[in-house]
């Protein structure tokens, strides 16, 4: 027999939202690209250029995702990082474990113990 444990990530992140502190942090994402736009719109090619890669924000693959339109200002960036375990080595039995980390927090928020969701 096997068996699936998972905690619904939805009503999770709506948590974070509930207090003004909660929700203020919850806006890093936004402030950060909306900091990197200005930038940008006062260039003369209207592109973002960074000095310093910093974050994930700062990576070309999100600034694709959002100039397409697959993230939008109202929705969240969440990663998933998953590994499995063989419990026993004579039994074929395993183990899969998995994590949810919430990047619209900052760097020194998101990977805290208590931002950190099963």
């Amino acid at each position: 027999q096997r068996w699936f444990v998972t905690l619904p990530i939805g009503p999770q992140l709506q948590a974070l939202w509930r207090t003004p502190e909660g929700a203020q942090a919850m806006r890093y994402r936004l402030n950060l690209m909306k900091s990197m736009l200005e930038k940008a719109a006062a260039r003369p090619d209207k592109k973002i250029v960074l000095e310093e890669y910093e974050d994930i924000f700062h990576g070309s693959a999100y600034l694709e995702a959002v100039h397409l339109g697959a993230i939008q200002d109202n929705g969240m960036v969440l990663m998933l990082s998953i590994n499995g375990a063989q419990l026993y080595q004579s039994k074929q039995s395993d183990c899969w474990i998995y994590i949810w980390i919430i990047l619209d927090l900052a760097p020194n928020l998101s990977y805290k113990k208590r931002h950190i969701f099963p």
